[in-house]
């Protein structure tokens, strides 16, 4: 063929149904929004701190103990073992999340507490969005029988607002804008949300 003749071939434009598949392939897609504690330290760099201050305390306590006043070293033994305790218990919950992943008819929940995974799947048109009662009420997904809790940890403002805006676009929006429109308001009230793909 000439190069004349492949400039006369009319251009193939797509027909409305791929066009129409595509649109439908995207809105029923996974968007996915992973929600992390704000940890200032990471449990690498405070092992680091604490275990060279325990150390520390110990020295003191057998430098004492050499001195005849081995009490010392006990306080330092008694000391040592607490911070170990604390530590344990921030590095188990430092890696807590809820993880929210969106699809055209559906709202997956994935939540670690302390190493713990439970999974939670609601179908968007029949969700429940609410408060919690008490004095420290938690952000309440729930439907046909199941129940998430959010928002621990975070101020009751920011719940407040999380709450207004799943509200808001849980039957209306489509997954990829529910993600968008909670992650910016996650981000600007300084919580740690994540797209993931």
């Amino acid at each position: 063929t000439s190069p004349q003749d492949l400039s006369a071939e009319p251009a193939v434009q797509p027909s409305a149904t791929v066009i129409e598949r595509a649109v439908v392939a995207r809105e029923s897609a996974a968007h996915s929004l992973c929600i992390q504690r704000n940890c200032s330290a990471s449990p690498r760099l405070l092992l680091t701190v604490l275990g060279g201050l325990s150390m520390v305390s110990l020295l003191i306590g057998i430098a004492f103990w050499f001195m005849n006043a081995p009490w010392v070293l006990f306080f330092s033994g008694g000391e040592v073992l607490a911070v170990g305790v604390a530590f344990v218990v921030h590095a188990r919950s430092a890696t807590d999340s809820d993880t929210l992943v969106w699809t055209a008819n559906s709202l997956q929940i994935s939540q670690e507490r302390r190493g713990q995974v439970q999974h939670f799947i609601f179908n968007r048109s029949f969700v429940r969005v609410g408060m919690t009662e008490g004095l420290d009420p938690l952000i309440e997904i729930g439907s046909a029988g199941q129940c998430a809790r959010l928002g621990q940890g975070w101020r009751p403002a920011v719940r407040r607002a999380v709450c207004r805006q799943l509200h808001r676009d849980m039957t209306t929006e489509s997954a990829q804008r529910c993600v968008h429109n909670l992650q910016a308001v996650l981000n600007g009230a300084g919580v740690r949300a994540v797209r993931r793909a």
